[in-house]
């Protein structure tokens, strides 16, 4: 059994379910609970419960995050960070107020939790939060284009402990022309 602790929520999880229901029994006793019953939405990630296992992801706080920033209508990009585009710390105007920079990036930080393929620019574009410029921002808006066209992708874990990895790839060749490749 797991379980899992946060201010006033609590979720639990496991196999036995004469072992859940004491548990809530217990509780129930001890604090007065309310049972939601099977788990939907928890602290901001959407649980899918699918035949072979679960779908975890955070489209409702993408499209929040897309609405709060007025990207709600823009064009989507098949990769997180255009290639061609090198950050420096040096190059560029300092943001007359970097807050708006400093929100996003830790909004998409937060997204990684059900989002690996954005570590990367997160990670990258975490290096410039004390002093960021406008080419920075620009790269903070072309992840949230980046959003809006895979605010649905997720982590699928499986119920099945017998599985493959399986690594979905974006290649770039030096046309230019990009591809998603699987790498198992």
């Amino acid at each position: 059994m797991v379980i899992d602790v946060y201010v006033d929520g609590i979720l639990v999880a496991g196999d036995d379910l004469t072992e859940i229901d004491n548990l809530k029994h217990f509780l129930d006793t001890a604090f007065k609970i309310k049972d939601l019953g099977e788990i939907h939405y928890f602290l901001g990630l959407e649980i899918t419960k699918e035949h072979s296992g679960f779908l975890i992801s955070q489209h409702k706080f993408i499209m929040d995050m897309l609405s709060e920033f007025h990207c709600s209508d823009v064009s989507s990009v098949v990769a997180p960070l255009d290639p061609h585009v090198k950050l420096s710390a040096e190059l560029g105007d300092l943001l007359c107020d970097p807050s708006m920079y400093r929100r996003l990036v830790g909004k998409l930080n937060y997204l990684q939790h059900t989002r690996p393929d954005l570590s990367y620019a997160i990670q990258h574009l975490s290096q410039f939060m004390s002093a960021p410029k406008v080419p920075h921002l620009d790269v903070v808006l072309h992840v949230l284009r980046y959003l809006a066209g895979t605010s649905c992708l997720g982590l699928r874990l499986s119920a099945i402990s017998d599985f493959s990895l399986q690594v979905f790839l974006l290649w770039m060749n030096s046309e230019s022309t990009v591809e998603w490749v699987l790498a198992a």
